[in-house]
C-alpha cells in the first residue's frame, strides 16, 4: 500500500491485513484484549474505521500519516502542517544527500533525512543506528499516544 512501492511489484506483497485482523479478533475475543493495527495511508481504505496520526501533532520533523485500526475507539491527532513547515522524509532503502529525491513515477517526494542521524533526529528516536530500522519505525510519539488511549481504556474496564 505504500505510495514508494513500485506499481510493478505491489501485486508480488500479500496483503496482510485481513489475515492479522482476524487472528487479532479471535485472540481478544478469548482474551478481553484489545489491539492495534497500524499501516500507511493506502492501506486505509482496507482497514476497518482507521484512524489517522501525524508527526506535525507532536513537534516531529516528519509527518508520516499513519492510520490505526483497533478493537476500541481510538481518538486522532489533528494536522498542524503549517506550523511544521517542510516536513523531513525518512523512508526508503537509504538516507538522501541531494535534493532530488523522485518517487518511482518521477515525482517529487520532498526533502528526504540526509543521514542516519537526521532520520532519527526528526522521528524523535534516540536509540536506532540503522537506516533500514528507522525508515520502518512508528514515532514513538505516536506509540505513546495510542498506548495511554489503551491504558486509559483498560483502567476503565476494570
Amino acid at each position: 500500500y505504500s505510495s514508494i512501492t513500485p506499481a510493478h511489484t505491489r501485486d508480488s506483497h500479500p496483503d496482510l491485513i485481513p489475515v492479522v485482523r482476524d487472528l487479532l479478533k479471535t485472540w481478544a475475543a478469548r482474551t478481553g484484549g484489545l489491539y492495534i493495527i497500524e499501516n500507511v495511508p493506502g492501506a486505509a481504505r482496507v482497514m476497518e474505521n482507521p484512524v489517522k496520526v501525524c508527526g506535525s501533532a507532536f513537534g516531529l520533523g516528519v509527518r508520516r500519516h499513519r492510520y490505526f485500526e483497533s478493537n476500541t475507539f481510538l481518538t486522532p491527532t489533528e494536522c498542524f502542517h503549517e506550523q511544521q513547515g517542510r516536513p523531513i522524509g525518512v523512508y526508503g532503502d537509504h538516507p538522501q544527500e541531494d535534493e532530488d529525491y523522485r518517487r518511482p513515477d518521477g515525482t517529487r517526494r520532498g526533502t528526504k533525512a540526509k543521514t542516519v542521524e537526521h532520520g532519527r533526529e526528526v522521528m524523535g528516536i534516540d536509540w536506532m543506528t540503522d537506516w533500514d530500522d528507522i525508515a520502518d519505525a512508528v514515532p514513538p510519539a505516536y506509540t505513546h499516544f495510542l498506548g495511554t488511549q489503551l491504558l486509559d481504556r483498560l483502567e476503565t474496564a476494570a
